[in-house]
């Protein structure tokens, strides 16, 4: 595996974003081309971060535990009408009587709704990225892979993003190498 190089393996054609992209526009981008995240460039293709479905999940639930708790708050000040009931019981009524009032449906649009209206994608890009280099080997890959549990590496020359790999590529790689190896060989155990 040493004398592949990623450069033979990788995807060119990367789907990308900037910092300024809305969080649903990206979250678009990921379903419609069924990838679990994107690199994040500046203009001049150098990379600034990436996006992967891991954000957009923390996403959802930073916001659900933000509209959950107002929708709570509200809810006890209705309750509070009840003065021998304690805080804790309230809380859990409330919480109760929310749960069933939203379904799940309403609480997903709520939370796009929000997301849509004010979250880039540099608000939820993780900064710190692990790369490969255009040069490096499939080895080089794999002990990448093994060493973070990351599914994509964005592929570098000289600074710029070239292209992109991902655990899926190499395993598609390895496996039709052996669909190769093994027509040959039965190509020569049969005299062809």
């Amino acid at each position: 595996m040493s004398n592949i190089k990623v450069k033979d393996i990788m995807r060119r054609e990367v789907i990308a974003v900037k910092k300024d992209t809305p969080v649903s526009h990206a979250t678009r981008e990921m379903i419609a081309n069924n990838i679990t995240g994107m690199p994040v460039i500046n203009d001049d293709m150098t990379l600034a971060g990436i996006i992967s479905e891991k954000d957009m999940i923390k996403l959802l639930c930073d916001y659900e535990n933000s509209l959950f708790s107002r929708r709570c708050l509200v809810a006890i000040d209705d309750d509070q009408q009840d003065d021998n009931s304690s805080e804790n019981d309230v809380l859990m009524q409330s919480c109760n009587s929310l749960l069933q009032k939203i379904s799940g449906r309403e609480m997903l649009d709520l939370l796009y709704e929000e997301a849509d209206s004010e979250c880039v994608v540099a608000d939820l890009m993780t900064e710190q990225v692990v790369t490969l280099d255009i040069e490096d080997d499939l080895t080089t890959a794999c002990r990448c892979f093994m060493k973070h549990s990351f599914r994509r590496a964005p592929i570098l020359s000289d600074g710029k993003l070239v292209g992109i790999i991902t655990r899926k590529d190499i395993i598609n790689h390895i496996y039709n190498c052996q669909n190769f190896f093994k027509d040959v060989s039965h190509a020569e155990t049969v005299g062809l």
